[in-house]
């Protein structure tokens, strides 16, 4: 696999994209690779992560970016070269887990990490570990909102008001680890009958579902709708870069994400693999990760915390049952509820 990887980047940049339908880029700017990490991370931060494992176990990296509502179908190709996959909801770690696509691991920090890391490690067979974690809720475009001269929504049910019609982007939820958490929330909270008809209130106000959630967040961002969805730490780091764009808990509560880790079964890599697992629960890693605006809760107990979901977006949460929403028949019935409107 790694050679037929290596032959596809010495012919052109463009069987390269062919190969990976999304980004690819190199640590160290090599083009010889001895180890390929799908990210469903922002890429800055996929980049600092294999960068700096590059220099920690002297190897080049390659990263290549999918959602992770996409990725269980990349771990079944034959034709990928996936070693590692970093990111993305824990649902479609654990979907992966259970179809035998990414292999047992057995971290040596795990008396370092937090409950609900280990918590994912053993609820998968020992085939993921849990990274960081979150919040989703609403987010709003402050500038459109001043313009329209409409109030941001509070609630999750707020996303069916007809004051929002045409100017709501959501992620696909066939295709987003975020729009499937969204529609998996909104069912949890609201139960099969109410939910059924809250989905199609809101369905009849999206102006565009997108394949990923962080790219949902930055049409968002750029005044391209005025309302959406998304974690509060993105939420954070696009203010901070200049963007009118505001985080709201909502009234029901938010949804705890757990992003996750795991390493490919078709990976012949294995040491380096195992090796990889260790340096991305390490405080080293983890707390170069929270200066550089990783403001997701990290997993390390000796990681600096973040201040986001004390501080910044305080607000209650609801007991998002991701376990249940991890289930193959589980996510089949739920897309097709939510596809049906």
């Amino acid at each position: 696999m790694i050679k037929l990887f290596k032959n596809l980047l010495c012919l052109s940049l463009i069987g390269v994209f062919s190969f990976f339908p999304t980004n690819v880029s190199f640590a160290n700017n090599s083009t010889q690779t001895d180890f390929v990490i799908a990210c469903s991370i922002v890429q800055r931060h996929c980049d600092l992560i294999a960068n700096s494992f590059s220099k920690f176990a002297n190897v080049n990296v390659a990263t290549v970016k999918f959602s992770s509502g996409r990725m269980n179908e990349e771990l079944r190709s034959e034709t990928n070269d996936i070693d590692a996959w970093i990111g993305g909801t824990a649902e479609h770690h654990l979907l992966a887990a259970k179809n035998n696509l990414t292999r047992r691991i057995f971290p040596t920090e795990l008396r370092s990490l937090v409950e609900w890391s280990v918590d994912v490690w053993k609820n998968s067979d020992n085939r993921a570990i849990g990274l960081y974690s979150g919040t989703l809720g609403l987010v709003s475009n402050t500038k459109l909102l001043r313009i329209k001269d409409v109030q941001p929504p509070e609630c999750w049910s707020d996303l069916a008001f007809a004051r929002y019609k045409q100017d709501i982007i959501l992620p696909n939820p066939n295709k987003s680890g975020t729009g499937y958490m969204l529609i998996g929330s909104l069912y949890q909270i609201y139960g099969h009958k109410e939910a059924k008809e809250l989905f199609k209130g809101i369905s009849g106000n999206i102006k565009e579902q997108i394949g990923s959630g962080h790219d949902a967040l930055l049409t968002i961002a750029n005044g391209e709708a005025m309302v959406g969805v998304g974690f509060a730490h993105d939420v954070k780091v696009l203010q901070e870069e200049g963007h009118d764009i505001q985080f709201t808990n909502p009234c029901e509560g938010g949804s705890q994400e757990i992003g996750a880790a795991s390493l490919s079964s078709r990976s012949t890599k294995t040491s380096i693999g195992d090796m990889f697992i260790d340096f991305l629960l390490s405080s080293e890693l983890q707390n170069e990760l929270a200066n550089s605006n990783f403001y997701q809760s990290l997993s390390n107990i000796n990681t600096r915390s973040s201040k986001i979901y004390t501080e910044y977006f305080p607000g209650k949460s609801i007991d998002y049952q991701m376990y249940f929403f991890a289930q193959d028949q589980i996510r089949k019935d739920m897309l097709r509820y939510w596809n049906g409107n």
